[in-house]
């Protein structure tokens, strides 16, 4: 028997705009463009058979679920467990604040870095790789959606596909999908990678 991931990421935020690092620490609304990016999102979403959808405790992953679920009749659960990754220090600055030192410790290795008291790619990987092994395997649902942020989602595919470093280039754009289904042998297989509406 098949099981279905459908990974959501949140819309376009005003700290997006601003090119402020938030991560798992902070939060900020989203603009009129990640709405409508959710809306778009939510018409798609109606096709697909959900079963249940896993929130990020991120209040953008809130909202864009708000408006995925507009009749609530997908059950909900919010959960910290698929979070943003966490900035540490640099939560809340501004990208071009970041000191020239820590950006060039960053560039040298995206995926292992990471900030002052805070997390790595790979942190988030083993975090979210739990997660998703318990809900994949542990459950009775068939159609599970995540709605979540893009360094969650890298680290997902990471995950389920054991790699690494490679997932540091993909593009995961606002109110995209990404689709992956679990076989009877526990491979996953990608359906949808990033994929907007």
């Amino acid at each position: 028997m098949t099981k279905h991931l459908y990974l959501f990421r949140h819309g376009e935020t005003v700290a997006n705009l601003e090119q402020r690092l938030m991560g798992g620490r902070g939060d900020a609304p989203l603009t009129a463009k990640g709405i409508a990016q959710a809306q778009a999102l939510a018409r798609k979403v109606q096709g697909i058979p959900l079963e249940v959808l896993y929130i990020s405790s991120n209040s953008r992953a809130q909202e864009t679920a708000q408006i995925l679920n507009i009749d609530k009749s997908i059950p909900q659960i919010v959960t910290e467990t698929i979070k943003e990754q966490d900035f540490g220090a640099m939560s809340g600055y501004l990208i071009s604040q970041v000191p020239v030192h820590i950006d060039e410790a960053y560039r040298k290795d995206p995926y292992y870095f990471h900030h002052n008291d805070g997390e790595s790619l790979d942190d988030v990987k083993k975090r979210v790789g739990a997660f998703i092994q318990k809900v994949m395997r542990g459950n009775q649902y068939q159609h599970i959606g995540l709605v979540t942020h893009e360094n969650v989602i890298r680290a997902a595919i990471a995950y389920m596909k054991g790699i690494d470093r490679e997932v540091v280039a993909l593009k995961v754009p606002y109110c995209s999908l990404t689709h992956y289904f679990l076989d009877h042998k526990h491979k996953y297989h990608a359906l949808a990678i990033a994929e907007c509406y």
